[in-house]
């Protein structure tokens, strides 16, 4: 039952549909209009026999045409986003670049619809038991956009 040939082919799967994630998302932001964006790389670390992934600092990093930097944590999940999907550590990291002056992004992907939607952080209204639908993230990011758009107007 599940033997080691079944997790292979459920990681090569999910290692694909990872790197599809991660381009869409990319892609996404670069047509936002955001500068030098870049995936952050996890690195894995020896435990016991085997490797796990160490925990790191968001998904992406880029800068904002204002020279401000942006600290983005990405999710994919299928109709709606659980409060829960985003760690502990994630929402402690959103929050600290925030108070330092960052701009901090949650960049959800559908997979239902291929539908991305980039929302300034804290989600107005996402907690803990209230999942996040594509009616509200996508009223969301539309004032995420105009709220980074009038930034960079500032600026200019």
């Amino acid at each position: 039952m599940g033997g080691v040939g079944v997790h292979r082919k459920r990681n090569t799967r999910n290692q694909r549909q990872g790197a599809i994630s991660e381009g869409v998302i990319k892609n996404r932001l670069t047509a936002m209009g955001l500068l030098l964006v870049q995936k952050i790389e996890v690195p894995f670390v020896k435990s016991g026999n085997g490797w796990i992934r160490k925990r790191c600092r968001g998904d992406f990093n880029a800068v904002h045409e204002s020279g401000r930097y942006v600290h983005i944590e990405a999710k994919s999940s299928r109709g709606s986003l659980s409060y829960t999907a985003i760690q502990h550590h994630q929402r402690i990291w959103l929050d600290e670049y925030k108070k330092a002056g960052a701009i901090s992004l949650l960049v959800w992907l559908d997979m239902d619809t291929m539908n991305s939607y980039i929302l300034e952080w804290p989600v107005p209204g996402f907690s803990k038991g209230t999942p996040l639908k594509p009616v509200e993230a996508m009223f969301l990011a539309v004032k995420c956009r105009n709220q980074m758009k009038e930034l960079g107007e500032r600026n200019d």
